[in-house]
């Protein structure tokens, strides 16, 4: 899509940037979050374009009416992430293992699901507020009903190799359901207050 930009004239980038806007606005109000009404058929890949588009435009050339704070705002209010919670992972028991807990000294049981937690680590650098993401836990968690239902929805590739990786967000984290391959997949969103019970709860049942 950037060699696209990159041929549009500055007037035309401002016309598909205040669609792209007015889109994700109708998206939030009357069009009742369809995303039928946005330009980028998908949210992903609308607020992607946005970025983008306005990214190919020269900053002392880029609108007032958006900015790239704007879009992130956007972001947040039209994630369609499913809302879950520390239930939905099980609260009763996980065992946590090493990177190799996937070989055969520590096999996956039926009615256990691998999982990963990879946490953000914050440096300040220059007065600078920076972020890197440190190394991984992984572990088994036992299959709940709300994990069935959800690995349910994806393509039954290679249901021995279900996986869920926790990824820590800025203001939440994204939780991947995946079935063996990683197109099949799917993310949802667990507030940080939900997470930490989960976690606070499995860590000792774990050890």
């Amino acid at each position: 899509m950037e060699q696209k930009y990159l041929e549009m004239t500055l007037e035309e980038k401002y016309q598909l940037l205040g669609r792209m806007k007015s889109d994700c606005e109708y998206y939030l109000g009357a069009g009742m979050k369809q995303v039928s009404s946005l330009w980028g058929k998908t949210v992903d890949n609308h607020l992607g374009c946005m970025k983008e588009l306005l990214f190919s435009i020269p900053m002392e050339d880029r609108p007032e009416w958006l900015t790239y704070p704007d879009i992130a705002a956007f972001d947040k209010q039209m994630d369609h992430r499913p809302v879950i919670t520390a239930e939905t992972l099980g609260l009763s028991w996980a065992r946590f293992a090493s990177l190799g807990s996937r070989s055969k000294d520590q096999p996956r049981q039926p009615n256990e699901v691998f999982f990963s937690v990879k946490k953000r680590i914050y440096d300040g650098k220059d007065g600078k507020k920076t972020f890197r993401y440190g190394l991984s836990e992984h572990g088994y968690a036992k299959l709940t009903p709300r994990m069935e239902e959800i690995f349910g929805t994806l393509f039954k590739e290679n249901p021995g190799n279900r996986s869920i990786e926790c990824i820590e967000w800025d203001d939440s984290w994204n939780i991947v359901f995946e079935d063996g391959i990683y197109i099949s997949s799917r993310m949802c969103r667990m507030e940080k207050f939900e997470f930490a019970e989960w976690y606070r709860t499995i860590k000792p049942a774990a050890q």
